[in-house]
């Protein structure tokens, strides 16, 4: 009986046993049954973002304008302090993603947000740290309405702008001081984005950050940084690809046409049809549709934008923390950059129809069972360097698998195999010396 024992478990070792290897031609398989999926690679709706996207962080710098005295605005060590205040309160807004008011009664789906702010100080400048302050007569205030109207100027953008097309610039501006006194102005909190640029202006938050709204607890509240956080984000909408929803088209069909209250009220049209959506002058500016979040993501995955050149290459080095197992059958019709390995699960399937790179010594690990299908999609790394390659694991007779159709690429790794040579090699040469 013992030995009939150890018999049975010596072949359950050896069935359990794990082979992996790299990715070679002889592995490969041209035949299978792909999805009937329809969305186009380049649609927004294929950017949907959900848990795998990788969180993109947009580097932004801000500009304090002051007077030739260095007034009406922020002192520098108040400005540096509300700056930093200021994008913890942005970046909670985007992710803090909620419900759309409207329709009334709507099912529209809340996803996560997956871009964020952050500080990009210049690295030829030393000791810097991103927030800048300037002395300007000429430049310093916002007019929106008079003769020296200053709201469409570039001329702020050319003298002071930081790491330009590298790094969203924001210009912070006060009110002229003869409209903050004069009785009949209304002191808002306001922007304009210059998207063609990645440049933005936003203005009153100097003088809103001295409003008192009420006493809570015996302590004054201010209209403070979180108050104004929703100005960020809709400007730099703006720069990131979406538009006003309010009126005419703006490219989503879950943004409908509303009539722009600016809070909900208990009155017809404000009491059903009050928006909170980002791109809505509104109170509340803390909702994203899925088609607005698809247009931005989209924008940050084209390699040629404006949107991704501002990023923080993150994608570049790996993080084994954001590594990424499919468990079942998934379908990536949407570019992606990813920082950490790609798992395919036992009997999971994942088809991918765009391009998506790994960061360097990533891999891509095929477990007994699970099936990696490349249709049309390309491999890269996009930092100039190379991923590991694809592993294929083995436990008896399961093994990973790979299929290749519809002119697949595989590039920039170091194992296994690739459907294009190494960076640097060199093909041979046809001699095309004519015979004597």
């Amino acid at each position: 009986m013992k030995h009939l024992l150890f018999i049975l478990l010596i072949l359950i070792s050896i069935h359990s046993c794990k082979e992996t290897s790299f990715l070679n031609s002889n592995d490969i398989s041209t035949e299978t049954e792909v999805s009937d999926q329809l969305v186009r690679p380049n649609h927004y709706s294929a950017y949907y973002p959900d848990s795998t996207f990788a969180i993109r962080y947009v580097r932004v710098n801000f500009h304090i304008m002051r007077d030739g005295k260095g007034l009406h605005n922020f002192s520098e060590e108040e400005g540096t302090a509300y700056i930093h205040e200021y994008l913890i309160e942005t970046n909670k807004k985007l992710a803090d993603n909620q419900k759309m008011f409207i329709p009334d009664g709507n099912n529209t789906p809340v996803l996560p947000t997956r871009y964020r702010f952050e500080l990009a100080p210049d690295p030829n400048i030393d000791g810097d740290d991103g927030i800048y302050f300037h002395n300007d007569e000429e430049l310093y205030n916002f007019v929106k309405r008079s003769k020296k109207r200053s709201q469409m100027s570039n001329f702020i953008f050319k003298k002071y702008g930081v790491q330009k097309g590298k790094v969203l610039n924001v210009f912070v501006q006060p009110h002229h001081p003869d409209s903050l006194k004069s009785k009949t102005f209304k002191k808002v909190i306001t922007g304009i984005a210059f998207p063609n640029k990645n440049w933005l202006r936003l203005a009153g938050l100097y003088s809103y950050s001295r409003d008192t709204m009420g006493i809570k607890k015996g302590v004054a509240v201010t209209k403070g940084a979180w108050f104004c956080a929703g100005l960020m984000n809709h400007e730099s909408g703006h720069v990131l690809g979406i538009h006003h929803t309010w009126s005419g088209n703006d490219g989503c069909s879950d943004t409908p046409n509303n009539p722009n209250c600016y809070t909900r009220q208990k009155n017809a049209p404000c009491n059903t049809k009050a928006s909170n959506n980002v791109m809505d002058y509104n109170t509340y500016q803390n909702a994203w549709s899925p088609c607005q979040l698809g247009k931005v993501h989209r924008n940050f995955s084209n390699k040629n934008s404006a949107q991704r050149k501002m990023l923080k290459r993150t994608w570049c080095s790996l993080n084994p923390d954001a590594t990424i197992t499919i468990k079942d059958k998934t379908v990536w019709t949407g570019s992606r950059d990813l920082e950490g390995h790609l798992i395919i699960g036992k009997r999971a399937v994942l088809e991918i129809k765009s391009r998506v790179s790994l960061p360097k010594d990533g891999q891509i690990i095929i477990k007994p069972g699970g099936k990696l299908i490349l249709n049309g999609a390309k491999l890269e790394n996009d930092c100039g360097d190379y991923w590991s390659g694809i592993v294929l694991e083995k436990r008896g007779e399961s093994k990973g698998q790979v299929v290749i159709i519809n002119n697949a690429v595989i590039k920039d790794n170091t194992n296994g195999y690739r459907t294009k040579p190494k960076k640097g090699s060199t093909s041979k040469k046809k001699n095309n010396k004519k015979k004597k």
